[in-house]
């Protein structure tokens, strides 16, 4: 069993014009709205050391099991174990880790660093087994001679419900960082773009619109 404690070693246009201006708003709006819901990576900075990870991240769609932040320099052996970005870490307490989540996802992603092999296992949103690996080597310590902090990656077209990653039978077995996951089907922001790039297109339009409406009515018609 791995000691993880230091102490232990370890009028723009006509009528319609309104309308659409509305309509390309909304529509911008929405697509910005759903591209903000992507979950990004979870890092655990924000836990407390030895508190149990549960609900924490429910604004985020998951929910963890089995699951304790441990932080460098306190309760985590950071030269056995290290984080892979700041301070924290999770680590299995009492069996495997799991997590669920709220929407089914395209892919989950995490980096471990284990004292035993670690079978990462996927499922669907009834329970079904969709895919698993296990880890390259039988440990990674920081210490040891194989590179720490392994990537873990599964996707499926079918949707990701919930995961685990088990590797000794009552826990305290690995460190687990940097998470990741995003929402099946969710769209997303080009890199580098804003609320604001996102209204450009539908500015330009209603420009064009309107340069359209200005030529026509000086030749006696208007624009509905």
């Amino acid at each position: 069993m791995v000691r993880w404690a230091r102490a232990a070693g370890i009028k723009i246009g006509g009528r319609g014009a309104p309308s659409l201006m509305k309509t390309i708003l909304l529509s911008s709006l929405a697509v910005f709205t759903a591209a903000g819901a992507s979950a990004g990576t979870i890092d655990f900075e924000s836990i407390p050391d030895l508190e149990n990870v549960t609900t924490q991240y429910s604004s985020k769609g998951i929910t963890f099991g089995n699951a304790t932040a441990l932080t460098a320099g306190i309760s985590l052996n950071e030269f056995d174990f290290p984080p892979r970005s700041g301070t924290n870490v999770i680590v299995d307490s009492g069996g495997p880790l799991v997590g669920s989540f709220d929407a089914p996802v395209e892919f989950v992603e995490a980096f471990l660093t284990y004292t035993l092999p670690v079978t990462f296992s996927v499922f669907d949103v009834k329970g079904n087994l969709l895919a698993s690996l296990i880890s390259q080597y039988t440990d990674n310590l920081q210490t040891g001679s194989n590179p720490s902090n392994e990537k873990f990656y599964l996707a499926s077209n079918v949707g990701i419900g919930s995961f685990s990653f088990a590797g000794g039978a009552f826990g305290n077995s690995f460190a687990l960082d940097d998470l990741r996951f995003e929402e099946k089907d969710k769209q997303s922001v080009p890199e580098g773009a804003s609320f604001w790039t996102l209204l450009a297109v539908p500015a330009v339009l209603l420009l064009k619109r309107r340069s359209l409406q200005t030529q026509v009515a000086l030749e006696g018609i208007q624009i509905r």
